[in-house]
């Protein structure tokens, strides 16, 4: 639930407590979700601890891996995230659960230092993985921001817009409808797009923790996105951790911003 709304202090509250209730021999996945945890209040080398000693008791734990990924992506630190991914993709590779989104994780440090061919030619190897809705995102994130850099994806929208307008889940949670609605901004043609924001602009409001969110965060961000505006999305910066996701997945918004300013 705390992902989904991206109330990180919360999170961390349960994530302690949880530490503290102690765990049995082999549950040393509960210290690599903690130094996920960690990472998402800026509390760094406290993350990799966590996460460095969770993967030494488990090397398979794909968790504590994603978390050291997302520490290395905010941090910056190349020297560290390429041994990490690309040098144990065989040992990863196969976990189903979060594969893509490690994969994604490979693919901007590749963006990062400059080999933009190595990032699309993941995108391709892993298009056809992109099944649910937060992989979407994933390929969805990495186009986008492709593009931001100044590089031509080609036609890869156009299987993403065909993708994004089967999705069910929609309006339930601000972080898809932001990545449905990158997709659809770059093919506003395409039939689902016009069914994917009506649908935003008619979504009922029954007074929950989500629907404020959808209405004070999602809607009014969607419609910056569509109109160009990075002075909306400047505005919007102190609110936009509601949308849910991650840090490094969120940082897609303020890149936006620049690259339009």
């Amino acid at each position: 639930m705390f992902l989904h709304v991206a109330d990180a202090d919360r999170r961390l509250v349960w994530s302690e407590r949880s530490l503290a209730n102690g765990f049995d021999a082999g549950e040393h996945f509960v210290e690599g979700m903690h130094a996920f945890t960690l990472n998402e209040v800026g509390r760094f080398a406290e993350a990799v601890d966590f996460g460095q000693r969770s993967l030494a008791a488990d090397p398979l734990d794909l968790w504590a891996r994603h978390a050291l990924a997302h520490v290395y992506e905010d941090t910056d630190d190349r020297e560290a995230a390429f041994p990490l991914l690309e040098a144990t993709t065989d040992v990863w590779k196969g976990q189903d659960a979060l594969a893509l989104h490690v994969w994604w994780h490979l693919a901007l440090r590749y963006l990062a230092v400059g080999r933009p061919d190595d990032a699309l030619a993941l995108h391709d190897q892993r298009v056809d993985d992109a099944t649910t809705p937060f992989r979407l995102c994933d390929l969805t994130s990495l186009l986008w921001r492709l593009e931001l850099a100044g590089h031509d994806v080609g036609d890869r929208w156009d299987l993403l817009a065909d993708r994004w307008s089967e999705v069910v889940e929609r309006h339930t949670c601000g972080f898809l409808d932001l990545h449905a609605t990158f997709t659809f901004v770059r093919r506003p043609d395409h039939p689902g797009a016009a069914a994917w924001f009506d649908g935003l602009a008619v979504r009922p409001d029954r007074g929950a923790e989500i629907d404020d969110i959808f209405v004070s965060v999602v809607q009014p961000l969607v419609a910056a996105i569509r109109a160009e505006d990075a002075g909306a999305l400047d505005d919007l910066a102190p609110t936009l951790h509601r949308i849910g996701g991650s840090n490094a997945q969120r940082s897609i918004i303020p890149l936006t911003a620049g690259a339009w300013r």
